[in-house]
């Protein structure tokens, strides 16, 4: 009897810690939303300094270097000017006879147009590369690029024909890419978690390798906010509601520091506030919106369905409530004022 009262008493002080951690995470989260701006505004200065790099330097490779900087800051934070980045370096490559970045900036632009939501575009491009003069270390880079358009592919289908058939294609190029895995690849975890997740389908070592990324990568990384997203799916399935908030928490602020406008974390969250109930309505209602507003600011097409699908159920059940608190507040008015009139 004392061993079943010590191991109750114990869950009980597990779930209180672990709630509050979310009340922590939760406060962080509003805080950095309040403040996105200031830290959009980082990012656009140090948009501004590589522009700048451009017009005061004449070398094509330092031009062309810049191009790709220029990309990345642009990747997930605005469509459009990844775009024009990484279609200057392109144009420049090609002028200047550079093979590999050819090659390198094909892959980087399929990689964009997929994530945009191009993805016949994006595996277009790809076949026009000959994969089999790219050089070795690009090899990893063209593969996990297919993988990735695949993935994209086949959540935007979601149904019965297309998209089983997209992860399968999936499933096979993240197969090959994590063969040619270097050890000493940063993201080398995230990338084995992926594969265990999705080919070998064991979830456990698929938890222990993205625990692994998020030790090895800043917060504000966006394979910090992938890492996280994925752990909090993975406890989805498994039913532990606690750590899925948790860690979906944490790929939402990971986000924001980012600067990832290209994200489902923030709207997830937002569904999964709404379905706890009608306390948490405001704060879902206030998270879809930012991320239908990040969405459309990036040009990202499969997040804007996504998100039109979710945001009239939640906007709906947040006007509703505001109905009945106004219809509750006429209440207190009209009883105030009998009573008054009879005082």
């Amino acid at each position: 009897m004392c061993r079943f009262l010590t191991i109750i008493i114990a869950l009980i002080i597990t779930c209180t810690c672990k709630a509050q951690t979310n009340a922590r995470l939760t406060e962080r989260l509003d805080s950095l939303l309040d403040n996105v701006e200031q830290i959009y505004a980082s990012k656009r200065a140090r948009i501004d300094l590589y522009k700048a790099m451009i017009n005061s330097n004449s070398k094509p490779e330092t031009i062309l270097s810049t191009y790709e900087k220029l990309y990345d800051e642009y990747y997930v934070f605005q469509f459009d000017s990844a775009m024009v980045y990484v279609n200057k370096a392109i144009e420049l490559a090609d002028r200047t006879g550079d093979k590999f970045h050819h090659d390198k900036c094909r892959i980087e632009k399929s990689s964009l147009l997929a994530v945009g939501g191009l993805y016949g575009e994006a595996v277009g491009l790809l076949r026009e590369i000959d994969s089999t003069t790219i050089d070795a270390s690009l090899r990893f880079d063209y593969t996990i690029t297919s993988y990735f358009i695949y993935t994209y592919w086949a959540d935007y289908c979601h149904d019965q024909t297309y998209s089983p058939r997209y992860r399968k294609l999936a499933a096979n190029y993240l197969r090959q890419a994590v063969a040619m895995l270097d050890k000493n690849d940063p993201y080398r975890d995230f990338f084995l978690g992926e594969y265990y997740i999705y080919v070998d389908r064991n979830d456990s070592r698929a938890l222990e390798h993205y625990f692994l990324t998020l030790k090895k990568v800043p917060v504000e990384s966006r394979w910090y906010a992938m890492a996280s997203f994925a752990i909090a799916n993975n406890y989805s399935a498994n039913n532990d509601n606690i750590r899925y908030e948790q860690y979906l928490l944490n790929a939402c602020i990971s986000d924001l520091l980012s600067c990832t406008r290209e994200n489902l974390a923030l709207q997830d969250l937002a569904m999964y506030l709404y379905k706890k109930g009608d306390k948490n309505i405001l704060r879902a209602e206030r998270y879809i919106n930012f991320a239908m507003n990040d969405a459309k600011s990036y040009n990202n097409r499969l997040r804007i369905l996504e998100i039109s699908q979710k945001l009239p159920v939640i906007v709906s059940n947040y006007r509703e409530k505001l109905s009945q608190q106004n219809r509750f507040m006429r209440a207190m008015l009209w009883g105030v004022s009998i009573l008054f009139v009879f005082a």
